[in-house]
This record gives C-alpha cells, structure tokens and sequence, in this order.
C-alpha cells in the first residue's frame, strides 16, 4: 500500500485522496506506454507503402511541366551547375541541398553548362536533364507520407489518424508543389521530418 501511494505521488493529481483511490485500478498504469507501434508490424510497412506510392504519383505525374525555370530553379539550379564545374562563389546557406541538387545532375550525365540566368528559360533547347534534376526533391517529398504515418504511430494514436496524417501530406498543395521543382524546400522538410520520426523511434524504444 505506501508504495502505490509512493507511486502516485510522482504524478499530479486533482482529485481527492478516497477518489483517487477508487479510481486507481484504472490509472495506475496509465504512464508512457502510449509510445509504442499497435498493431501487425507487417501491416504498418504495408500502409506505409501504399502511402508512398501514392505520394510518388502526385509528386511525379507530368514532372516535365513546365520545361521551363521555374521561380527560385534559377538560383538553386545555377548553384549546382557551379558546384558541378568546380567555380568558387559566395554561397549564402549551408552547401548540402544545393550538392544533392548537384549530384542529381551529374548522376544522368549532367555537366553544368547551362546558365539559369532567367524564369523562363527553356530547358529543352540547352538539353538540361531537368526532369531527373526534378526527380531527387519529388522523392523526397514523397517520403514525408511515410515518415507522417510512422511518426504518428511511434506516438501511439490509430492506424485512421496516422493514414489520415499521411494523405494529408501527400495531398497538401504547396508541399507537393514544392516537392515538382528543383527547389531546396523538400530537401529541408524531409530531414526536419526524419529527426522527428527519429526522436519518436527514441522514446519508443526507451518506453516500451
């Protein structure tokens, strides 16, 4: 009896003691073990899947629409064409995004010709690989679905609010319109939703 009683002293409590004690074989263990994945693991990575797929399709339907610099390609893109030929310039913000741009370009063959001088400019003329260029963000906004359902499992609410989760990342306008460009944007929120999906995988392992 005193260690129940020690036990329910480390919470907060708003009730009366005699009611607290009538309610106690309901809250006892009500602790931290909502951190953890309910349900078959097999049918988590299965929705999981689905949801990719489906954001893989949003993202990468007519990804050569337009064929043309679109907004801020005409900077990121003309950062990865210097990094490509070795230029030295003056970079503003941290290289990473701007490399994986740069590593989607010399992945198909890429070798940092054009200029990205203007909005406008067409691709198809210069025989830029801008769809492949497209293709690195597109994926990886595709994987924040994944990363939205899993995280929201992780944290222990149901399968419906986790799928719901990742619909609505799959479907939010400006999240897949960002993810069709060459654009740091998803680069940013994919890891930004990896360290969440991480910090959550911690506190499950360390709860369950």
């Amino acid at each position: 009896m005193e260690l129940k009683k020690k036990e329910r002293s480390n919470s907060v409590s708003f009730l009366p003691t005699s009611q607290e004690e009538e309610l106690s074989p309901f809250t006892e263990k009500q602790t931290f073990y909502a951190y953890t994945v309910h349900g078959p693991q097999q049918v988590n990575m299965l929705v999981a899947l689905g949801l990719l797929i489906v954001a893989l399709v949003v993202r990468c339907f007519m990804l050569s629409n337009p064929p043309e610099i679109v907004f801020d390609e005409v900077h990121f893109g003309g950062f990865a064409s210097r990094y490509i030929k070795g230029e030295f310039f003056f970079d503003v913000h941290p290289p990473l995004g701007k490399l994986l741009v740069a590593f989607s370009g010399v992945f198909v063959g890429y070798n940092g010709s054009f200029s990205f001088k203007e909005i406008g400019m067409d691709y198809t003329e210069h025989h830029v690989p801008y769809v492949a260029m497209r293709m690195l963000p597109a994926i990886m906004g595709a994987l924040l679905a994944p990363i939205a359902y899993a995280t929201m499992r992780n944290f222990g609410y149901s399968s419906p609010a986790a799928i719901l989760t990742g619909l609505v990342v799959t479907f939010e306008n400006a999240l897949a319109c960002q993810s069709r460009l060459i654009l740091l944007d998803s680069y940013l929120i994919f890891f930004t939703g990896l360290t969440a999906l991480m910090w959550s995988e911690f506190l499950r392992f360390k709860y369950e």
